[in-house]
């Protein structure tokens, strides 16, 4: 910065030293000149003026130069302190939104994912109530399929012996008959 500075200073100084070179008679002189006919102690006492004035308006550029410098940077850092403030709060808002909304999603899904459970959970309870239905139907089938075997079986063995006591009885009485029909034809 202080090389811009004395750039400047310069480059000013430059541009009077050619500006001095190039007037003309319609350009009005700011300054009077060194070459007027006067006693040896006025032109002491304009020398010492504008050596008073040059230092002057040096030292209010310096300063004026100084200062903006000051300034200027005083302001950036202090917008630099100010936008990195803005973004930690930026940041520090978004990172709570985003925890927010995670949160209410992480919600949403654990309450799908016992809905999910749930309804997999009945459909197995009914499964299993279906299950234990069909067997205990099928265990009283077999029971009462055993059961009426055994007594078809019964019922048939009971009815076969009736029906050979029956047959006996019968082949017993045709016997008599004709035991008694051929008594009687040689009677």
């Amino acid at each position: 910065k202080s090389f811009n500075i004395e750039k400047q200073t310069t480059k000013d100084s430059q541009r009077k030293t050619i500006n001095k070179g190039k007037r003309n008679s319609s350009q009005p002189k700011s300054r009077p000149s060194l070459n007027t006919k006067k006693s040896d102690s006025s032109k002491t006492i304009l020398t010492s003026n504008m050596i008073k004035t040059r230092k002057n308006t040096s030292a209010l550029r310096i300063q004026s130069v100084w200062w903006t410098y000051f300034y200027r940077s005083w302001y950036l850092h202090k917008r630099m302190t100010i936008i990195l403030i803005q973004s930690f709060i930026r940041a520090t808002i978004q990172k709570m939104s985003y925890n927010k909304t995670r949160s209410k999603i992480i919600i949403i899904q654990s309450i799908v994912r016992m809905n999910s459970r749930m309804r997999f959970f009945k459909g197995l309870t009914k499964a299993t109530v279906l299950l234990q239905k069909m067997t205990r139907e099928r265990q009283m089938y077999r029971r009462n399929s055993s059961a009426i075997i055994a007594q078809r079986l019964i019922r048939g063995h009971l009815l076969r012996t009736k029906l050979k006591k029956d047959v006996c009885g019968i082949v017993l009485l045709q016997r008599k008959i004709k035991i008694h029909a051929n008594v009687s034809e040689f009677k």
